[in-house]
Protein backbone atom coordinates (compact mmCIF):
# COMPACT_ATOMS: atom_id res chain seq x y z
CA UNK A 1 0.00 0.00 0.00
CA UNK A 2 1.37 3.22 -0.83
CA UNK A 3 1.16 7.27 -1.91
CA UNK A 4 1.03 7.80 -5.44
CA UNK A 5 -0.26 10.21 -8.17
CA UNK A 6 -0.97 9.36 -11.63
CA UNK A 7 0.97 11.00 -14.03
CA UNK A 8 -0.57 9.12 -17.14
CA UNK A 9 -3.61 8.50 -18.55
CA UNK A 10 -4.78 4.35 -18.28
CA UNK A 11 -4.01 2.92 -21.59
CA UNK A 12 -4.06 -0.74 -22.86
CA UNK A 13 -0.56 -2.67 -21.76
CA UNK A 14 1.52 -3.87 -25.00
CA UNK A 15 1.39 -6.90 -22.53
CA UNK A 16 -0.80 -8.18 -19.05
CA UNK A 17 1.02 -7.45 -16.27
CA UNK A 18 0.65 -10.22 -13.49
CA UNK A 19 0.32 -9.65 -9.83
CA UNK A 20 -0.10 -12.92 -8.25
CA UNK A 21 -3.36 -14.47 -10.03
CA UNK A 22 -4.73 -11.63 -11.86
CA UNK A 23 -3.78 -9.99 -14.74
CA UNK A 24 -3.66 -6.43 -15.87
CA UNK A 25 -4.22 -5.08 -19.21
CA UNK A 26 -4.26 -1.60 -18.59
CA UNK A 27 -1.59 0.68 -16.75
CA UNK A 28 -0.41 4.33 -16.04
CA UNK A 29 2.55 5.27 -14.83
CA UNK A 30 3.01 6.67 -11.43
CA UNK A 31 5.31 8.94 -9.03
CA UNK A 32 5.40 7.17 -5.99
CA UNK A 33 5.43 9.31 -2.97
CA UNK A 34 5.77 7.01 -0.41
CA UNK A 35 4.94 3.05 0.65
CA UNK A 36 4.10 1.26 3.71
CA UNK A 37 5.68 -1.25 4.87
CA UNK A 38 4.35 -4.67 3.75
CA UNK A 39 1.25 -6.05 5.36
CA UNK A 40 0.55 -2.62 6.85
CA UNK A 41 -1.26 0.08 6.02
CA UNK A 42 -4.65 1.13 6.15
CA UNK A 43 -7.42 -1.32 6.24
CA UNK A 44 -9.84 -0.39 4.31
CA UNK A 45 -12.97 -2.45 5.09
CA UNK A 46 -13.06 -0.32 8.07
CA UNK A 47 -13.61 2.75 6.21
CA UNK A 48 -15.85 1.77 3.56
CA UNK A 49 -18.98 3.14 5.19
CA UNK A 50 -17.14 6.40 5.10
CA UNK A 51 -16.57 6.24 1.50
CA UNK A 52 -18.42 7.89 -1.30
CA UNK A 53 -16.47 5.40 -3.74
CA UNK A 54 -18.71 2.33 -2.11
CA UNK A 55 -22.45 3.77 -2.00
CA UNK A 56 -22.94 0.30 -1.09
CA UNK A 57 -21.05 -1.07 1.80
CA UNK A 58 -22.01 -4.95 1.11
CA UNK A 59 -20.79 -4.86 -2.60
CA UNK A 60 -17.49 -2.59 -2.31
CA UNK A 61 -15.26 -5.56 -2.76
CA UNK A 62 -16.23 -6.06 -6.44
CA UNK A 63 -15.60 -2.45 -7.53
CA UNK A 64 -12.17 -3.11 -5.95
CA UNK A 65 -11.40 -6.39 -8.40
CA UNK A 66 -11.08 -3.10 -11.54
CA UNK A 67 -7.70 -2.18 -12.59
CA UNK A 68 -8.11 1.43 -11.97
CA UNK A 69 -10.82 3.25 -9.43
CA UNK A 70 -10.77 7.13 -9.34
CA UNK A 71 -11.68 8.13 -5.90
CA UNK A 72 -14.16 11.66 -5.33
CA UNK A 73 -11.60 14.03 -3.35
CA UNK A 74 -13.12 13.51 -0.11
CA UNK A 75 -11.98 9.57 -0.02
CA UNK A 76 -8.71 10.62 -1.41
CA UNK A 77 -8.29 12.73 1.35
CA UNK A 78 -9.41 10.04 4.00
CA UNK A 79 -7.41 7.98 2.59
CA UNK A 80 -4.21 10.19 2.83
CA UNK A 81 -4.83 10.84 6.51
CA UNK A 82 -4.93 7.49 7.42
CA UNK A 83 -1.69 6.40 5.22
CA UNK A 84 0.57 9.42 5.76
CA UNK A 85 1.98 8.34 8.77
CA UNK A 86 2.56 4.80 7.96
CA UNK A 87 4.59 6.16 4.79
CA UNK A 88 8.37 5.50 4.49
CA UNK A 89 10.64 6.54 1.26
CA UNK A 90 10.66 3.37 -1.19
CA UNK A 91 13.75 2.40 -1.12
CA UNK A 92 13.47 1.69 2.51
CA UNK A 93 10.43 -0.90 1.98
CA UNK A 94 10.55 -1.83 -2.13
CA UNK A 95 12.48 -4.90 -0.98
CA UNK A 96 9.93 -5.98 1.21
CA UNK A 97 7.27 -6.74 -1.17
CA UNK A 98 7.88 -9.59 -4.14
CA UNK A 99 8.17 -8.76 -7.55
Amino acid sequence: MGLATVTSHVAALPEPVSFGDRDFTSGCTLQVHGLAPRHEGVILADLVPQLQAFPNPKTWSVRMRRASLKLPEPDADLLRRELQPMLRTRTAVLGQYAL
